[in-house]
């Protein structure tokens, strides 16, 4: 979970530093999304479309309700003292969005593998 909190913080940081409109939420949702739809994508083929539609709804819909549960004012606070020194939140992020990335591609990769995806025909 402290990895999750310095996450987010990072991502609300570095919006208050750069006046993007990247938020935590908007992180941890593209995080989740990157890893977990190659991993619900094969089980598609043994689901219901409309049961793997909803799968994928609370798949992109949950972290934002983790994040307006988890991080309220006071939390806010106490991740405010905790990485009050952090330096360099952009690299961070950029380091997040990386790894996601690598992982993403050994999932899609392993999903090649199995069947479930080929370079000619798209997914089978």
């Amino acid at each position: 979970m402290q990895m999750i909190d310095r996450i987010w913080y990072a991502a609300e940081k570095w919006r208050q530093k750069e006046g993007n409109h990247l938020t935590g939420d908007l992180l941890l949702q593209t995080i989740s999304l990157w890893v977990l739809v190659p991993i619900v994508g094969p089980l598609t083929y043994r689901l219901h479309w409309l049961l793997a539609l909803l799968l994928m709804v609370v798949i992109g819909v949950s972290p934002l309700i983790f994040c307006h549960a988890r991080y309220t004012s006071e939390r806010r606070d106490q991740l405010d003292k905790k990485y009050a020194r952090m330096k360099a939140p952009g690299m961070m992020i950029l380091k997040v969005y990386l790894a996601v990335l690598v992982v993403s591609i050994f999932e899609w990769w392993l999903m090649y593998l199995g069947g479930f995806v080929s370079l000619s025909g798209g997914v089978r």
